[in-house]
């Protein structure tokens, strides 16, 4: 399981400016302290709604990160970026808060909508393991028609392509009950030479709006498929999640060559899960339907991804082919003590499993979480629990102990069927 974050082991802000929106002194004190222990470059503390507006427009040095207080005094942090153009602020926002969790989720679901790209929020009081944690995980965003500023041009996301600097980081999804690891989720990362390492947020945008998400994709698919075929997930077996967009669906030659990128590492389509945000559409319905149908047929796996933050979701259900759903990670934090998270949790799963679907729980945190989920049937549980995204030598490592602690037990399998899966 993953260790808390300790001092001198990650800088998750190193190089960026991050700016503090806090009316308490001595909180932002604090702020500032770990900021600064994570990496950050900058530290721009405001004390209220008016100085955090002018220090996100201000011209001059891009903003990386905003901590954002929600309660400022007689204001609140929707009003301190209600002027805010979110089309010209790239930063990531953060919101801090004490208040009630449901409120806390309205308010990200509303900057959200906006454009914004903001974090589920930490709970008060912070620190350096939860703030660690929230970087790590990727905003809640809406992608508008137009890109922001700030993002690559298509010419330097296509060399980043060719070059491999896109590469595969690896999240473990093990069993609720037993702790095994079942697969793996196929995250993108950018080894930027000038920035470092960067998380989609900062990327996939731009990929998706030049039409160069597709190829992105499948160069990922090979990387990691090569991978896991290194550290013997053939044999294992060992199964893969990765993120796919609606509109690549509509490629009628898709499901052929995804096959041949699979098999040409020795592993099965079976083994393959293909993820697909619940909010995906596409012009033409049954271009989705064509294209989903012929990627089961072909036999990868199909999981519904963020499930319940979407507004058709049984909908989508119903019509198409889905073999796994991932409940949202905004309905598991926190749950243990929520009675209406609580609820939903578990109609979700007892809808899932009466559809014949494995049900994968993320942004998994704590034990209590995870035993709660067990409890209520999940099958998978991903996020911070379980294992913190990795590349593949760390994961290698990770599966070595994995197999020596289970060498005597029967090999796990990514099958279609919930029952199976644990």
């Amino acid at each position: 399981m993953t260790q808390p974050w300790k001092e001198g082991t990650a800088t998750p802000l190193a190089g960026h400016r991050v700016v503090i929106v806090e009316d308490d002194r001595t909180m932002a004190m604090v702020a500032e302290s770990i900021c600064r222990k994570l990496g950050a470059r900058t530290t721009v503390v405001c004390a209220d709604g008016a100085a955090a507006a002018e220090a996100l427009a201000a011209p001059g040095e891009a903003t990386d990160i905003v901590l954002l207080d929600m309660m400022l005094g007689a204001g609140d942090g929707i009003a301190a970026l209600r002027g805010l153009d979110a089309t010209r602020l790239t930063a990531e926002i953060i919101p801090v808060s004490a208040s009630d969790p449901r409120v806390l989720d309205a308010a990200v679901r509303l900057l959200a909508g906006r454009g914004f790209r903001v974090h589920s929020p930490i709970a008060k009081p912070l620190t350096a393991d939860k703030l660690a944690r929230a970087l790590d995980a990727a905003p809640h965003h809406c992608t508008l028609g137009h890109a922001a500023e700030g993002q690559p041009s298509a010419e330097r996301l296509a060399a980043a392509i060719a070059a491999d600097e896109i590469v595969p980081w690896f999240q473990p999804q093990r069993c609720a009950r037993t702790g095994r690891i079942i697969s793996v989720e196929v995250l993108a990362r950018w080894a930027d030479a000038d920035r470092g390492l960067l998380t989609p947020a900062w990327f996939i945008p731009g990929l998706e709006q030049s039409g160069l998400i597709a190829p992105m994709t499948e160069r990922l698919l090979d990387q990691a498929a090569s991978a896991l075929a290194r550290l013997g997930a053939a044999a294992l077996p060992l199964g893969l999640s990765i993120n796919i967009s609606a509109p690549t669906l509509a490629d009628p030659d898709l499901p052929e060559r995804l096959e041949a990128i699979i098999t040409a590492h020795g592993l099965a389509p079976r083994q393959v899960t293909f993820e697909i945000t619940e909010s995906a559409v596409l012009a033409n319905p049954l271009l989705l339907l064509e294209g989903t149908a012929r990627l089961r047929l072909h036999g990868f796996g199909l999981a519904i991804d963020d499930f319940g933050t979407g507004w058709s979701s049984l909908d989508q259900l119903r019509t198409l082919p889905f073999t796994e759903l991932k409940i949202d990670r905004s309905f598991v934090s926190g749950a243990p003590a929520d009675p209406a998270r609580r609820v939903i949790l578990a109609s979700t799963v007892t809808m899932a499993h009466g559809l014949g679907l494995t049900v994968v729980a993320e942004g998994v945190e704590t034990e209590a979480e995870r035993t709660l989920l067990a409890a209520l049937g999940v099958d998978l549980i991903q996020g911070w629990l379980s294992g913190r995204p990795t590349d593949a030598d760390a994961l290698a490592a990770l599966l070595d102990a994995e197999r020596a602690s289970q060498r005597h037990s029967a090999p796990h399998t990514r099958p279609d069927g919930p029952s199976e899966r644990t």
